[in-house]
């Protein structure tokens, strides 16, 4: 704890072009010796870029990592900067679209993804609107990291809730009018989650964020920050289409997020996290299938 303490301090006093330059080496280094994740980042890569060359995909590959490293140098440096201070990062370009859903107080979810720095987003989101967010987590198996992330992540008063034990808090959070995020664009279970496109290639993708809209009633909006080339970041939001319409299949609407996601994407590539196995799960063919019967 108190290394990562250290690391925060000199995070901080880097400032933001401090962090940028170190990340690109930390980046660096990291696509240079973790081999295994640099070939799934350039595999995944691929995917969306087929006609790109292998330099290319290096290029791009190598800014996912600094990506990720600056992310976590961002966080490390959390502790030690003001609210006040967080908010000047960021700039909403249509809060109006979030303040108008939170007027109709049936609650909101925020289906987002891993862009950008994600996790600013949430911290800073609870100052713009006042109101803490339910931000649904995946637990960390180190304890001294997962106690010292919650910890940040609880800066400007959101409240955590384990991804597996959410439901009941998701719901009373909702029906007192509250914001839920929810990140959706990792791998879901392909047992019981959609199989549809992302880049081409069918991906397991949540749908709980749907059905839980339905449930409730709240309002479901697709969320997402960049980063822009002065350090800053811009927040943006989307309606999800067909979300409350129980005459479209939920398997439509989650494709809807996956080409809302793509769309984002696409305007920033090295801000996603690549590195993630998002196509690990593929849904068997139906040769397969009979062959198993």
């Amino acid at each position: 704890m108190h290394l990562l303490h250290i690391l925060g301090w000199i995070c901080w006093r880097l400032g933001h072009r401090g962090r940028r330059a170190l990340a690109q080496v930390v980046g660096w280094i990291l696509s240079a010796v973790a081999l295994g994740r640099k070939q799934l980042t350039v595999q995944n890569l691929r995917r969306a870029f087929p006609n790109a060359s292998p330099a290319e995909l290096a290029r791009r590959s190598r800014a996912s990592f600094a990506n990720l490293v600056l992310v976590f140098e961002e966080l490390l440096a959390t502790p030690f900067l003001t609210s006040d201070q967080l908010r000047s990062y960021f700039r909403f370009t249509n809060p109006e679209l979030l303040r108008d859903a939170l007027g109709r107080e049936r609650g909101v979810i925020l289906w987002s993804a891993h862009l950008a720095n994600w996790e600013w987003s949430a911290l800073v989101a609870a100052l713009e609107f006042e109101r803490p967010l339910l931000v649904v987590v995946k637990e960390q198996r180190n304890r001294v990291v997962n106690s010292w992330l919650d910890r940040v992540r609880r800066t400007t008063g959101n409240i955590l809730v384990p991804m597996f034990r959410s439901a009941r808090a998701m719901l009373e959070h909702l029906g007192q009018g509250g914001v839920v995020a929810l990140l959706g664009d990792q791998a879901a279970d392909p047992r019981s989650d959609p199989f549809v496109l992302l880049f081409g290639s069918p991906a397991a993708t949540h749908k709980a964020p749907v059905l839980l809209a339905r449930h409730s009633g709240a309002v479901l909006l697709f969320a997402y920050c960049l980063r822009t080339e002065d350090g800053c970041y811009e927040v943006f939001f989307e309606p999800v289409p067909g979300a409350h319409d129980e005459s479209v299949p939920v398997e439509e609407v989650v494709a809807h997020y996956n080409r809302l996601l793509e769309r984002a994407i696409l305007r920033a590539p090295e801000q996603w996290v690549w590195q993630h196995n998002r196509w690990k799960y593929q849904p068997r063919t139906s040769q397969s299938s009979n062959h198993e019967t």
